[in-house]
């Protein structure tokens, strides 16, 4: 009897470990694999140059009837160079005007080049690129009074960091993102 206790243990046993076998490739099977990797984006841009080229800049004067006309103004320095004029102001356009109520300024852009670099295989690219602008014109709705005698100074406020995309392939659009701050009258 003794002898039959351990034959059905030891085949208890085995197909205990059969079953275990059979469980374990079943458990193979229904696996799959989590690989976590790591890579370094691709090396950035510096922008170095914005060059900005304008066309014309006006104003628009209110007119009794709700009309009124753009008066253009005398553009002092058509190309400039948006980098260096962190923390400096430079005289884009002036006039001597008739006063009165003005009520927006326009800005068209002519080109604007974009001077970046960047690495590749380890060494420093330097390009310049015409950027696409998809609004060539920039405008302001921000009325102003014009008293006789005064000067106002109206003053575009680029962020030139976020102006530029550089999409790759030699292509950057010059989107500018820039506001007109609040007139200020100086005798």
């Amino acid at each position: 009897m003794k002898k039959i206790i351990t034959a059905i243990t030891t085949l208890s046993l085995l197909a205990g470990l059969g079953l275990a076998g059979a469980s374990c490739t079943e458990a193979e099977a229904k696996t799959g694999t989590i690989e976590v990797r790591v890579t370094d984006a691709p090396p950035g841009y510096e922008v170095t140059s914005i060059e900005v080229t304008v066309l014309s800049v006006e104003v628009h004067k209110a007119g009794d009837n709700g009309g009124g006309e753009w008066i253009t103004l005398d553009i002092v320095e058509e190309t400039f160079n948006l980098l260096e004029l962190e923390g400096l102001e430079l005289i884009l356009a002036t006039e001597v005007v008739e006063a009165g109520k003005y009520t927006q300024l326009r800005m068209t852009v002519f080109t604007v080049e974009v001077t970046y670099s960047y690495l590749e295989d380890g060494e420093t690219v330097e390009t310049t690129v015409e950027a696409t602008i998809p609004s060539g014109e920039l405008k302001f709705v921000r009325p102003f009074d014009l008293e006789a005698g005064e000067t106002i100074t109206l003053l575009l406020d680029f962020d030139a960091d976020k102006s530029v995309v550089i999409t790759g392939n030699d292509k950057v659009i010059f989107n500018p993102v820039v506001t007109l701050a609040t007139p200020q009258s100086q005798p």
